[in-house]
C-alpha cells in the first residue's frame, strides 16, 4: 500500500508510534477491517496497550446510546444503537442475533453497565456479556452450586464491573434460597425472609465462586436504579433500620451501605408495592459530572397530573452530608421513569406510553421525543463507548 503520490515509503513501514497515532483515531469498525492488512497491523491493533489507548480516546469522543425494549405485538426484544448527536441511527439488532434463544426471557431482558465498552444482558436467569462494537458475545456458564434439597432460588439482583487490581471483568448475582412454593406464602408462614447470599463470576477464569457472607438486606426491584459507578455496582436495599443504597466494590469484593439524603425523603420512597403511600416518590440512580446522583420523581399514576423530578448529587462519594439538591425539573407530564443521564446535561426518560424521550436538566420545555417505542415499562438504555476489548481473554 503506497501513499497518494507514490513519493514516500509504504505506510506499513512507518514507525510504530506514528502508525499508532494514525490508527488510534479510527472507529472500531475500521480497525477490525485493518487487522487484515498485515500481521504487524493485526498484532498492533490486538495489543493490550493499543486497546487501552483507543478506549481512553473513545471516552473523550462521542459515545453511543444502546436502547433495549420489548415489542409485545411482535413478541421480541429489540436492541438499537444511536449516535450521540441524537440524529443518526446506527443499526437495529434483534436480541436473538446476540443471544441464544429460546431460553432467554426476552420480555424481561435488562442492560447493565457499560464497562470499558462491554455490556451485560440478563433476564436474571441467563447472563451474557457482549461487546456491541465487535459483535462479540459470551454466555456465562451455569452456576455450579445447587440449592439445598426441596429448595428453589430467586435472583434479586445482578451486577457487573471491572476489577483493575486483577485486570478482569466480574459479575455478581444476589439470590435467596427458599423452600419450594410461593415466596410470599413462605414469608407469611414462617414470618421470616430467607437470608440472601451472593455468587461471583470471574471472566479470566470463566468460573463462579460462592461468597461466604450472608447478606442482611432485603431487596426490592426499582426500575432503572442499578448503576455501575467508580468501580462499584449499586442497588436499592432495605435494612432493619432504613432504606439505603447498597454498593459492591468489584476490586475489594466488599459491600457498603450509602445513606440517602434525609431532606429528599419527606414522604417515603416508592418501589411499586401496593401498600406504599400514594404520595411516595420513585427513584433512580445516575452519574452526573462524575458524581453519584439520586433522581426522585413523582409517581406517574399518582393523584396529580403534574410531575416533578428532583436530582440530588453526592459531592463526596459515600458521605451522606455531601448530598446537595442540584436540579428540580418541572412541569413534566406522563413520565414513567428516568432511565439514564446523557452527556451530563440531560436525562433519558420513558413516557407512560412507552416512548423514549430526553429532557435537558435546565429546561423541561425542550423535551425531545424519539421514534423509539416499546411495551410499557420495558425500555432500558445505557451510554457506552465503542471499544476493542475482547471477551475471549477475560481481561482488558
Amino acid at each position: 500500500m503506497q501513499n497518494g503520490n507514490d513519493s514516500g515509503p509504504p505506510i506499513q513501514n512507518l514507525p510504530e508510534d506514528v502508525l499508532t497515532e494514525i490508527l488510534i483515531r479510527l472507529p472500531v469498525k475500521s480497525l477490525l477491517q485493518f487487522r487484515c492488512v498485515c500481521k504487524a497491523w493485526c498484532a498492533l491493533i490486538k495489543s493490550p496497550l493499543f486497546i487501552n489507548i483507543h478506549l481512553s480516546r473513545s471516552r473523550m469522543n462521542n459515545k453511543c446510546v444502546m436502547v433495549n425494549r420489548f415489542i409485545k405485538d411482535e413478541n421480541k426484544n429489540m436492541i438499537s444503537y444511536h449516535s450521540h448527536d441524537d440524529k443518526e441511527s446506527l443499526r437495529v439488532v434483534e436480541v436473538p442475533y446476540l443471544l441464544e434463544p429460546p431460553r432467554f426471557d426476552l420480555e424481561h431482558a435488562k442492560l447493565l453497565g457499560p464497562c470499558n465498552g462491554i455490556i451485560c444482558l440478563t433476564d436474571f436467569c441467563d447472563i451474557y456479556l457482549c461487546n456491541p462494537a465487535t459483535h462479540e458475545c459470551k454466555k456465562l456458564p451455569p452456576v455450579p452450586f445447587g440449592c439445598p434439597e426441596e429448595h428453589d432460588y430467586s435472583t434479586h439482583y445482578v451486577g457487573f464491573g471491572f476489577d483493575q487490581t486483577t485486570n478482569t471483568f466480574k459479575v455478581i448475582r444476589i439470590l435467596r434460597w427458599r423452600p419450594d412454593g410461593e415466596y410470599l406464602d413462605y414469608v407469611r408462614r414462617y414470618d421470616v425472609i430467607p437470608p440472601a447470599r451472593a455468587e461471583l463470576y470471574y471472566l479470566n477464569s470463566n468460573s463462579w465462586r460462592e461468597m461466604d457472607a450472608i447478606l442482611p438486606w432485603n431487596f426490592y426491584y426499582c426500575p432503572c436504579f442499578a448503576l455501575l459507578f467508580k468501580g462499584s455496582f449499586h442497588w436499592h436495599a432495605n435494612s432493619e433500620s432504613s432504606d439505603c443504597i447498597l454498593s459492591f466494590d468489584m476490586s475489594t469484593e466488599a459491600f457498603r451501605e450509602i445513606e440517602y439524603p434525609d431532606e429528599a425523603n419527606p414522604d417515603g420512597f416508592g418501589i411499586g408495592l401496593a401498600l406504599e403511600p400514594a404520595n411516595a416518590r420513585r427513584m433512580s440512580l445516575v452519574s452526573l459530572n462524575n458524581s453519584l446522583a439520586l433522581v426522585l420523581y413523582s409517581d406517574p399514576f399518582g393523584q396529580t397530573l403534574e410531575q416533578v423530578i428532583d436530582i440530588w448529587v453526592m459531592m463526596e462519594y459515600g458521605v451522606k452530608e455531601s448530598w446537595i439538591k442540584n436540579f428540580s425539573i418541572r412541569p413534566l407530564f406522563g413520565i414513567r421513569c428516568p432511565i439514564s443521564s446523557w452527556n451530563d446535561d440531560k436525562l433519558l426518560l420513558e413516557s407512560s406510553s412507552g416512548q423514549l424521550i430526553s429532557c435537558p436538566l435546565q429546561d423541561s420545555a425542550q423535551l425531545k421525543e424519539y421514534d423509539i417505542y416499546g411495551d410499557q415499562a420495558s425500555i432500558g438504555a445505557v451510554i457506552f463507548e465503542e471499544s476493542l476489548v475482547s471477551l475471549s481473554s477475560g481481561t482488558n
